[in-house]
């Protein structure tokens, strides 16, 4: 049978969770935000006659690893919160 305190840890456990996903969201967004403005700027650097091909490509694998980069943190990210979520519930 469960108890009220187990039920408040269990709540307090997935609103941190929920909380930390929340915080991850936020800055994953941000530096996706950054990375489609990079995109951008690549898109407008193409139609510039004196901009050359490796200039464009060097910039298209920026923008490819930032965003791969940034889903990785966002993952560990999910992982950690997870992870100490369920470490708090252990806890007591």
């Amino acid at each position: 049978m469960s108890t009220n305190h187990d039920k408040s840890k269990v709540a307090k456990a997935v609103v941190h969770f929920a909380g930390h996903t929340a915080v991850g969201a936020f800055i994953f967004a941000i530096l996706a935000f950054v990375t489609v403005v990079l995109s951008g700027i690549i898109y407008a650097c193409a139609a510039l006659p004196w901009m050359s091909k490796f200039s464009l490509d060097v910039l298209e694998v920026l923008e490819h690893a930032m965003m791969i980069g940034d889903a990785i943190l966002f993952a560990c990210h999910l992982l950690v919160g997870a992870y100490r979520s369920i470490v708090e519930l252990k806890e007591d």
